[in-house]
């Protein structure tokens, strides 16, 4: 079972190995899930989850069986559920798709309330013997243990007592483990005379809209009263659960109340301003087709107001560009086919048929994605760009349907291939530096720095990136995402010799244009004032020209500029003569950057007329 990245209880924070504060964002699995599915969390929930910002579940198992007997004692049993697995198979499935996306797991292990008699000798026997056994399973993991839900039926001092037992009991298994101790109004009080102590514990307690507090200030007196034992002990704090009134009016009138909205907008806002530690949404489910979920499939559609809400807060915290992966670990991707490992400084994706994770911002629009990617001869490694979900992305890169660069598309689960160009046994084993930029509708395929491929398409707007090979195996060390260079024209123009003598003159005139023969209208204002530049072939400094130009309008739009060029070399070396220009006054705006096809001339032939 994949290991997350283990998390250590710092004052009133949790930090990585590396001491970077993490703030768990997370969200509430339905817990008759798997008692009725028998498949409590599908892979392509966790696309969605992690598509929303979602960097945690809580998984919170039922309390009782359809048959009123409480189930722990069933649960590592051999009995079959619909799914044609164990229980703990289906937790297993659960608890390792999360970590292996890189997810943390709070498992609520004991989810009842006021239904269940704690003080039975079989329930203490019960909770003992799974916590004993959930400890020894996941032992390293990384799993966070949410030790009793809502502990109403016990009077706190047998609370503690058992709690800390617990602790004890779980530590002997899992020395590393943070341990959720849950808190309810009641027993806040007593743990600040008689508190829960010990490392690694974090006290979690429940917030949901049930008062008239709207505002922020409102919110903030109201949780640091309630918790105000808690928070004068400088403890930290997990929110377990949160969300909107399940009462009817006159309070919020429910999860589609706007004031409920309001609530959690202000409430998860307060959480992050004062430094709370996370916080899990109650609940994201596939079973209950209603208006009390936050959504009512697993697909993360069909969002009531308040699922919006936290859809688009949570989706805040989402990376942004520039954003980079040396793949010390696969936290941040979602694998979503084949096999995707760690090898030695990089990662490494095989597929019988497609192999495919995406990572980043399913916000991004326009972006650049460089990667070097390695294959075999004739294999296929490409970039995802634009990846919505597994039926809806772009890809581009080597050996795809065949050939030996491609831009193509799926959509709405239709594959085609957008553009394609030479054969693929036309690539050597070897490592490709790939670059995919794309703007608006354009898009640009870059192999070493060598612009091989153009194309528009308009179906996809906007999504995160990823890594895609199909029957093949690719590799990589690097994922670097940046801001596409604005705008990346290059320049079309004529030169006519005009004397034979050096140093000599040529007359200069063209246009700015991203692909056609055309000038595009709009690419830069009318009466701007460009700077070409030269790089000589053997050279690697450029030099300013003569031409300062000014572009004008044209026959079919802006973007014209004409001036005259004069090289004051003793010859002209024969060549490829690379070209680009900037604003002028702005030596970091450039029309067109360094090495493109489309920005070198060969003058062998000028050198010819005028010689």
């Amino acid at each position: 079972m994949t290991t997350a990245p283990l998390l250590h209880v710092d004052g009133t924070h949790l930090k990585d190995p590396n001491g970077n504060i993490v703030t768990l964002k997370g969200m509430a699995l339905d817990y008759d899930e798997a008692m009725v599915f028998g498949n409590m969390l599908p892979s392509a929930t966790i696309s969605y989850m992690k598509q929303w910002g979602i960097n945690a579940i809580r998984i919170p198992l039922g309390s009782q069986d359809g048959n009123g007997n409480w189930i722990v004692a069933n649960r590592y049993s051999s009995n079959i559920l619909f799914g044609g697995k164990t229980y703990m198979q289906v937790l297993d499935d659960t608890i390792n798709t999360a970590l292996s996306n890189g997810m943390y797991v709070i498992l609520d292990g004991w989810h009842g309330g006021a239904d269940i008699n704690y003080f039975t000798s079989q329930t203490w026997s019960d909770w003992v013997t799974w916590w004993t056994t959930v400890a020894q399973r996941y032992a390293g993991k990384g799993i966070i243990y949410d030790l009793m839900n809502e502990p109403i039926n016990w009077d706190y001092a047998d609370h503690q007592s058992r709690i800390m037992s617990m602790i004890s009991t779980i530590r002997s298994y899992d020395s590393s483990s943070i341990n959720m101790i849950e808190m309810l109004d009641w027993s806040f009080a007593y743990q600040a005379s008689n508190p829960i102590t010990g490392t690694n514990l974090v006290f979690s307690p429940h917030c949901y809209a049930d008062t008239f507090a709207v505002d922020q200030t409102s919110i903030r007196n109201w949780f640091n009263s309630y918790a105000a034992n808690l928070i004068s002990q400088g403890l930290c704090i997990v929110i377990g659960e949160f969300g909107g009134d399940e009462t009817v009016p006159p309070k919020y009138g429910g999860y589609n109340s706007p004031s409920s909205c309001t609530w959690i907008q202000n409430f998860l806002t307060v959480c992050d301003a004062d430094g709370r530690a996370g916080y899990s949404a109650w609940w994201w489910t596939g079973a209950w087709q209603n208006n009390t979920t936050l959504n009512n499939d697993w697909y993360g559609a069909n969002r009531n107001a308040s699922g919006a809400v936290i859809h688009d807060y949570y989706l805040s915290f989402q990376p942004t560009i520039p954003w980079s992966e040396y793949f010390a670990n696969l936290n941040a991707w979602t694998i979503v086919d084949g096999t995707w490992t760690l090898i030695s400084g990089g990662v490494q994706g095989t597929g019988i048929e497609e192999a495919l994770m995406y990572a980043g911002n399913p916000t991004w629009t326009d972006y650049a994605i460089t990667a070097p990617i390695t294959i075999s001869a004739a294999g296929e490694g490409s970039i995802v760009f634009r990846y919505k979900d597994s039926q809806n992305f772009y890809w581009a890169g080597l050996g795809l349907w065949g050939h030996q660069f491609s831009i193509s598309k799926v959509v709405n689960g239709n594959y085609s291939e957008i553009k394609g160009i030479g054969l693929s046994t036309d690539n050597a084993a070897g490592t490709y530096n790939t670059q995919v930029i794309v703007q608006g509708s354009d898009i640009e395929l870059y192999v070493n720095g060598v612009l091989v491929l153009t194309a528009t398409d308009t179906a996809l707007t906007s999504g995160a990136i990823g890594l895609r090979t199909f029957g093949s195996t690719m590799q990589l060390k690097s994922v670097n995402v940046t801001t596409p260079i604005t705008p990346t024209y290059f320049i079309n123009w004529a030169i006519t010799p005009v004397s034979g003598n050096l140093p000599f003159t040529v007359n200069f005139s063209g246009y700015l244009s991203r692909y056609s023969n055309t000038p595009d209208a709009g690419t830069i204002v009318n009466g701007e004032t460009i700077q070409l530049q030269v790089l000589s072939p053997g050279s690697s400094t450029w030099v300013n020209t003569y031409v300062i130009a000014t572009t004008g309008p044209g026959t079919s739009g802006n973007g014209y500029f004409s001036g005259t060029w004069g090289l004051a070399e003793p010859r002209i070396y024969p060549g490829p003569w690379q070209f680009r220009a900037y604003y002028a006054g702005n030596t970091t705006k450039y029309l067109l950057g360094c090495g493109k096809p489309q920005k070198t001339r060969d003058l062998s032939r000028v050198n010819a007329l005028i010689l």
